[in-house]
């Protein structure tokens, strides 16, 4: 009994992990990777909850927002981090639409103002590298200087990946394990060319830009149309239900935070 109430009062601790994204740009593949789990079959709809204990016994919540953070998303993501003094936000982009970057990345830059109270850590993960290498050089070198621009302002970890390749998944491990979780240090080499995947970790970050957020953003509208991300362009309807409206969203966050059902997960989940 002491050895429980001693482990609750450790989770009580326990970093949380937010992780969003574009729709499909491979969030739940990226979490079952980490947890070595089978790839999900169903997108994640609402708010998905996993828990990471590492080796050396830290505790992670790992949450999950289904579809793009819109107001109703970011609502449902604070009620679990409300007492939370440490947080990770990690954002997964999906190279392979390249027209929502600038504006998933402005949403991340929104998200860690809002929560300017708390111990905030930042990282990108571009997920679906082998569709961006296939593209145009001209296409390649202004995301990836985007990307880069963007990493340096915002003081985020940066990876680009391809989750379904094996070899890609050691790396992703090893990226999350130093830039997300803090508990190893194993070598992962800095990369900033057009010609590899880029990796620029937090706490080295020796690339040097020149351009830039907004002169980033221009260059990249110039080779692909940016459009803003609409909530309405969204298709979340999962089974058994006709309509997925934000006001059912925000009801459920309300019933959930009242009733403090997420106290009760965590024990559930522990």
């Amino acid at each position: 009994m002491e050895t429980e109430r001693r482990k609750q009062q450790k989770d009580k601790g326990a970093t949380n992990v937010i992780i969003f994204g574009g729709h499909k740009s491979g969030k739940s593949s990226v979490i079952r990777t980490l947890l070595n789990e089978d790839a999900p079959t169903e997108c994640t709809v609402g708010l998905s909850y996993s828990y990471y204990r590492s080796k050396g016994d830290k505790s992670f919540n790992l949450w999950e927002i289904g579809g793009e953070l819109n107001v109703s998303g970011r609502n449902m993501a604070l009620v679990p981090i409300e007492h939370s003094t440490n947080v990770v936000l990690v954002l997964l982009l999906d190279l392979a639409t390249l027209s929502q970057i600038e504006d998933l990345v402005k949403k991340l830059g929104k998200f860690n103002a809002a929560l300017k109270n708390k111990n905030v850590k930042l990282a990108i993960v571009a997920n679906k590298y082998d569709q961006l290498s296939f593209l145009k050089s001209d296409i390649k070198s202004a995301v990836n200087e985007f990307l880069k621009v963007s990493s340096k302002y915002l003081k985020a970890s940066l990876i680009q990946c391809c989750c379904t390749q094996e070899s890609q998944k050691t790396i992703l491990r090893r990226f999350f394990n130093s830039e997300v979780f803090g508990i190893s240090s194993a070598s992962l080499a800095e990369s900033s060319t057009d010609d590899s995947p880029l990796v620029l970790l937090n706490r080295a970050q020796k690339v040097q830009v020149t351009s830039t957020v907004d002169s980033a953003a221009i260059e990249l509208a110039q080779v692909v149309e940016q459009e803003r991300i609409k909530s309405s362009s969204i298709s979340r309807q999962p089974e058994n239900m006709e309509n997925f409206a934000d006001n059912e969203i925000d009801g459920a966050v309300k019933h959930f935070h009242n009733h403090r059902e997420y106290s009760k997960l965590s024990r559930i989940m522990t």
